[in-house]
């Protein structure tokens, strides 16, 4: 089969970039690693390449969807807002180090964590709550940061565009 395979597309396979060789139980076997996967030649019936072409699909979503999607953000956002006005008011009365080391005898927590939350602290005092929503979500989700932007300036952008308040 792997001879027939390699007549349905050689010159393609022979000048492609992702054809390789793999060795398995001692015999090297030709195969492909365009899709980001090892697939050997012999089990192709055409190039996965040729497959990848990407094809706009319109899908309607509801406006219900999309405003529900919307409001939740927003009060998510909102939430966000309060957590952050309550970090900004922790304020110490203690010395910085003077505070952890009293935290420290009373709660045996390994000191490395307990100034994780206060640089953490620190750190939360400075974010806008665009960023802190963005990465609350990133973080619950075990998502990408960047994917989450991504996600909610489409939200955002297809509200305003076809939101009732964008027309």
């Amino acid at each position: 089969m792997e001879a027939e395979t390699i007549k349905v597309f050689p010159e393609k396979c022979a000048e492609c970039r992702y054809k390789g060789v793999t060795r398995i139980n001692g015999e090297d076997f030709e195969c492909c690693l365009g899709t980001g996967e090892l697939i050997l030649l012999k089990d192709l019936d055409k190039c996965p390449l040729e497959e990848v072409k990407e094809e706009k699909v319109t899908v309607e979503i509801p406006m219900e969807i999309i405003e529900k999607v919307s409001q939740s953000i927003q009060d998510t956002h909102e939430i966000l807002l309060k957590v952050s006005n309550a970090v900004s008011k922790l304020t110490y009365t203690f010395d910085r180090e003077d505070l952890i080391a009293l935290i420290r005898g009373k709660t045996r927590l390994p000191l490395k964590s307990i100034k994780a939350v206060f640089n953490a602290i620190e750190k939360a005092k400075k974010v806008s709550p665009e960023h802190a929503l963005k990465k609350f979500i990133a973080t619950i989700g075990n998502i990408p940061v960047s994917d989450v932007t991504t996600v909610i300036n489409q939200i955002e952008y297809i509200n305003e565009k076809y939101g009732q308040k964008g027309g």
